[in-house]
């Protein structure tokens, strides 16, 4: 799994939270470009996405195989988790738009923000 770290985030340090995630559609021609989530382990769900064993929505199908992790931010309860996801979403469309919000989110909040384009 050395492969899906996101700017230094290793599994063992994502154990027993939860986490917002951003994904990204690297093919151009699909609808739906993000997917923005909740998990325990956002490296599972990455691979999820990726296999088709989505138990949420169905637009993502066309998409297989092309999802990757480009933003971790937490650690939340489930509660907090799902109220930041929520804020996360609002007045945010596309990858930019996404990861800005996000990055604001995480500053605002004093939370960790992984990101696959911080080196």
């Amino acid at each position: 799994m050395a492969s899906l770290h996101v700017a230094g985030a290793p599994v063992s340090s994502l154990a027993s939270n939860n986490w917002c995630y951003l994904l990204n559609n690297f093919l151009p021609e699909q609808k739906i470009n993000t997917h923005i989530g909740l998990s325990e382990n956002p490296y599972i769900s990455l691979h999820l996405h990726n296999e088709g064993k989505i138990k949420g929505s169905k637009r993502n199908k066309n998409a297989l195989g092309n999802w990757i992790l480009e933003m971790i931010i937490g650690p939340f309860t489930q509660e907090q988790g799902i109220d930041f996801t929520d804020q996360w979403k609002k007045k945010s469309r596309g990858i930019e738009s996404r990861r800005n919000r996000g990055e604001t989110l995480a500053c605002q909040f004093n939370l960790k923000c992984y990101d696959r384009k911080i080196k």
